[in-house]
């Protein structure tokens, strides 16, 4: 290169204009990253603001409830409260229940309602042997079970529990995504153990041990009513799911009772998935601000800490991340509340009434909006962005599960029509003198659920995410049921009825 052009270059005027535009361009990055944090909160002071005026609880704090005293208190025993305790204490409860994943066989399955299949007692008997909860096998796996699980300190205190009125685990809600939920895995193993037992007892012959089992597993559901996160409510679907398999073996063994149906009507009616839906939105929505209020006060590196995995990926790496403006949080703070608005109207009641039907989502509600944002403000709402499916995945869950809980409820009225008449009826319109003079509503498109006598029983149908009505299809390769064209409830009573 030539001296003159290296002077030229190096020279005081250009060094000058260098400078000066670095400065503007740092000024110009500063008055940016500074704008945009003044959008950001006055953006969320806004809505927060209206929020409160709404009543809406906005913060994590606003779901602690009080102490229980432990004698009313469905939690207070050993097998839950451990568990929330010293090492020692957790490793001690963790052991009260036998662990079954150390068998060498794969986990039988639970009946399932769809295909009409009941639990195979002798596999579970076979199984339960490998992972040496049964000692000594002998020539009838049903009292194989019963017997040993009578044995279990930890399921009678549960039952001894069950009657205690109110319910509180000692959850510190306030610490937000690192909670600790020692208890859900607690709930889960405890299902288990009950479902296997009541199949049992179902083998045996025993429809009141059955039953007695069952309303353990309803109890434990609604235990966790009250409970401020997403993931009791799912775990109220997976327990729900248990003890409407047990429900529905009963319904095809015959056992049932008149004064048993009416006990286990009483306890389906009072499940309640649409509050269950709203509160665990309106918990999430308060995670989500306490979390994301906090999340715009650490340091960029804490930043990429907490986030780097989720948000890089192959399309934002570590500097995408740092250069993520703060007051984009408070942005997102304000999108994810106004979408958790509309997720909860959704299920509000209408007149006091629970909805009976949840539409399906329009192309501009906010979640079909935030699912079609252009490139730049899916990076701008990145924190919100992150969270759209497992939202989509809640709700289909929920659709799902309130299917399962009002087929249970009609199952409930077509038994006591057999039971009066010796037949299942020809139509539903037979079930709603049962439900105040109108059949049940199928929650995906609002009309009558669907039913089908069979020669040995029944079939009754939503027509599921597809909102259309494919005759009760059941496609048995499909193990999601959130593929299957219609949500079937098969019911096939055994030859000797």
């Amino acid at each position: 290169m030539k001296p003159s052009i290296l002077k030229r270059i190096f020279s005081r005027k250009t060094l000058i204009h260098l400078a000066f535009t670095v400065v503007v361009l740092i000024t110009l990055v500063v008055v940016f990253y500074r704008v945009e944090m003044w959008r950001g909160e006055r953006a969320w002071e806004t809505y927060r603001k209206s929020a409160e005026a709404r009543g809406v609880k906005l913060w994590l704090k606003d779901f602690v409830t009080p102490p229980i005293p432990d004698a009313e208190n469905y939690a207070a025993i050993p097998f839950f409260m451990e568990r929330f305790g010293t090492e020692a204490q957790r490793k001690a409860a963790g052991e009260m229940l036998p662990q079954w994943r150390i068998s060498k066989l794969k986990r039988p399955p639970l009946g399932d309602i769809t295909r009409g299949t009941v639990m195979d007692v002798t596999a579970w008997r076979d199984y339960l042997v490998s992972a040496k909860v049964i000692p000594s096998p002998t020539d009838d796996p049903a009292h194989d079970i019963i017997a040993a699980f009578e044995k279990l300190p930890a399921l009678q205190e549960i039952r001894a529990a069950s009657s205690r009125p109110a319910c509180r685990f000692p959850v510190e809600i306030e610490k937000g995504y690192a909670t600790s939920l020692p208890h859900f895995a607690a709930i889960q193993q405890a299902s288990y153990y009950f479902a296997v037992s009541a199949g049992a007892k179902l083998a045996a012959r025993d429809g009141a041990g059955a039953l007695s089992d069952c309303m353990q597993i309803l109890r434990m559901s609604e235990a966790l009513r009250n409970e401020p996160h997403l993931i009791g409510l799912l775990m109220q679907f997976s327990l729900l799911d248990k003890a409407n398999g047990i429900f529905r073996d009963m319904l095809s063994s015959g056992l049932w009772k008149a004064d048993e149906l009416t006990a286990i009507e009483h306890k389906l009616n009072a499940q309640n998935l649409i509050a269950g839906f709203r509160l665990a939105m309106a918990s999430e929505r308060a995670t989500m601000t306490t979390e994301f209020d906090r999340l715009s006060r650490v340091s960029t590196h804490e930043f990429r800490e907490m986030f780097g995995s989720t948000l890089g990926g192959d399309a934002m790496d570590d500097a995408a991340i740092a250069l993520y403006p703060r007051g984009w949080i408070h942005l997102c703070k304000v999108k994810g509340n106004e979408l958790h608005d509309t997720l909860i109207a959704d299920y509000a009641p209408v007149n006091g009434v629970e909805p009976e039907f949840i539409a399906r989502r329009s192309d501009n509600s906010p979640l079909r909006q935030l699912q079609n944002l252009s490139t730049f403000d899916r990076y701008r709402y990145a924190l919100i962005v992150l969270a759209m499916p497992i939202y989509s995945s809640v709700e289909d869950s929920f659709l799902d599960s309130q299917t399962r809980l009002t087929s249970a409820r009609i199952a409930c009225a077509l038994e006591r029509i057999r039971l009066s008449t010796g037949a299942f009826p020809e139509s539903l319109d037979a079930v709603a003198p049962h439900f105040g003079g109108t059949i049940p509503s199928d929650i995906c498109d609002g009309k009558p659920m669907r039913y089908r006598r069979t020669t040995d029983g029944y079939e009754l149908w939503s027509v599921a995410l597809n909102r259309v009505d494919d005759g009760g299809t059941h496609l048995p390769k499909k193990d999601d049921r959130k593929k299957q064209p219609d949500w079937l409830w098969k019911l096939t009573l055994k030859p000797s009825l």
